[in-house]
């Protein structure tokens, strides 16, 4: 189980929802985290924020740097492969060996761009 139940915030600039659902265990109905939710407004917020991040920093950025952060992602998801695999396998109900398989995956979905971009 997790230590504590953790709130998953938007992180979306001047957006601060109330309302958050809770994620329980298929298995157990145990409650394991709760997830912030996102109205409309946050929703185009968030649209809008990737929209300005794309055109004022990522465009600009030289393929080597944006390998460089994709190459720290696809590391940093291995570096954290079992707490991730066992967050997947309690909210998903899955075996943990298919939890860690998942959490792999995410981490080639990164990896490989990492090495085309150069």
């Amino acid at each position: 189980m997790l230590k504590e139940i953790v709130q998953y915030q938007l992180n979306v600039k001047g957006i601060s929802p109330a309302e958050f659902t809770e994620v329980k265990s298929p298995w157990s109905g145990e409650v394991i985290a709760a997830v912030a939710q996102a109205d409309e407004s946050a929703i185009k917020a968030a649209i809008g924020v990737a929209q300005e991040t794309f055109h004022t920093v990522m465009r600009k950025l030289p393929a080597h740097r944006r390998s460089l952060i994709l190459a720290r992602t696809a590391a940093a998801l291995i570096e954290r492969q079992e707490e991730l695999a066992r967050i997947v396998a309690l909210e998903g109900g899955k075996p943990i060996k298919d939890a860690r398989i998942e959490i792999n995956r995410a981490a080639q979905t990164f990896a490989i761009p990492s090495e085309e971009t150069l």
